[in-house]
């Protein structure tokens, strides 16, 4: 999110206050064999609290507006769309009588996170058994294809996908996977860091990476423009290799953001029931790749498990849930219960669904 009137110098500092949260990478924790069956509810009531903690906080955000670039270098301040959220985790935009965008739904979605109240503080993605057609109402996925993606990591990414589903015990993804060839950002971040608050419009709109100009197809494959129009699609979840953010090559293995090759979190939009909505685009990064760092071949299932856990709903590390792709018995039955007790339950009455 970057404001108007700011210096590149600004814009810099600004855009890295959004977006410094640590990739999972390094640590000690270490993971177990526990299904979580045999875990106490009160145990699941607490890491359900503690990993969606950090959704609730500064969950509005009243004017959006992103520089972008042109031709001759100069700087351009656009307010965009509603949907192109960063930085907060959970997006909404009030009217703003200045550049006449309003969402009319934003009182009711503020609503329903119910927050005035500590205990409420289950949101997530609808299951298969809460939308009318699971094929067209679910969660999107998207397969990015780029230079580092081969058969067998792909496979991975598939096989990741259905063991999220079965230990949540739901459907929680549209069945067809799709594939994006979004490529603008390829070589950005080798040297220069002063343009990482305009990705995101880049991002949308199919512009050239670092520059904010329009490009054509032949230089900027797909674009999030490019995809609602061709699928039919609001947002969905873009799954990539090689885009994880420049860091320590053992500390940084994947994560899971609003925009790749960045630190930071995902950003959401939440409907007046308390659901996460498919309205928003983020991205599980899978490994970096670049001339101080190659590491995907370190990726395993667990990792990616983990970081698409992270995206659909669990924030924050726990006990079991930690760096090095940790996926334990804690994270199986909070998983699991998140996506099977209603939206909106009191932290006293989740139950282990496992």
């Amino acid at each position: 999110m970057i404001f108007f009137n700011q210096s590149k110098k600004q814009l810099l500092a600004l855009t890295f206050s959004t977006v410094l949260v640590s990739g999972c990478g390094g640590g000690d924790d270490s993971s177990d064999n526990n299904d979580g069956s045999n875990i106490a509810d009160s145990v699941v009531q607490q890491l359900v609290k503690e990993t969606q903690s950090r959704i609730f906080q500064n969950v509005t955000q009243k004017e959006v507006f992103y520089v972008r670039h042109d031709e001759n270098g100069n700087e351009h301040i656009e307010h965009t769309d509603s949907r192109r959220c960063q930085g907060n985790m959970v997006c909404m935009e009030h009217s703003n009588a200045a550049h006449q965008q309003f969402d009319p739904q934003h009182e009711d979605n503020l609503a329903a996170l119910n927050l005035s109240k500590d205990d409420v503080r289950i949101t997530r993605f609808r299951n298969a058994n809460e939308v009318n057609n699971p094929d067209s109402d679910l969660l999107p996925v998207y397969i990015n294809e780029n230079k580092h993606l081969t058969p067998q990591r792909e496979q991975m990414i598939r096989d990741a996908l259905k063991q999220i589903e079965h230990i949540a015990g739901q459907q929680i993804f549209q069945t067809e996977i799709r594939y994006s060839q979004i490529t603008q950002y390829d070589a950005l971040f080798e040297a220069e860091y002063a343009y990482v608050g305009s990705e995101l419009s880049n991002l949308w709109d199919g512009f050239i990476s670092g520059q904010g100009v329009p490009a054509t197809e032949a230089q900027v494959g797909d674009s999030y423009k490019k995809l609602i129009a061709r699928d039919g699609v609001n947002g969905g979840l873009i799954l990539a290799w090689g885009t994880v953010f420049r860091s320590s090559c053992e500390g940084s293995l994947a994560n899971a953001s609003s925009i790749p090759l960045v630190m930071g979190q995902p950003s959401y939009f939440i409907d007046n029931e308390g659901y996460l909505t498919n309205e928003s685009f983020n991205w599980v990064n899978l490994g970096q790749a670049h001339s101080q760092c190659t590491n995907m071949d370190k990726i395993s299932h667990d990792v990616i498990v983990h970081e698409i856990a992270h995206a659909i709903g669990l924030s924050e590390h726990f006990t079991h849930f930690g760096n090095h792709g940790v996926f334990g018995g804690n994270a199986k039955a909070v998983l699991s219960s998140l996506y099977n007790n209603p939206v909106n339950s009191l932290y006293s009455e989740i139950t282990n669904s496992k």
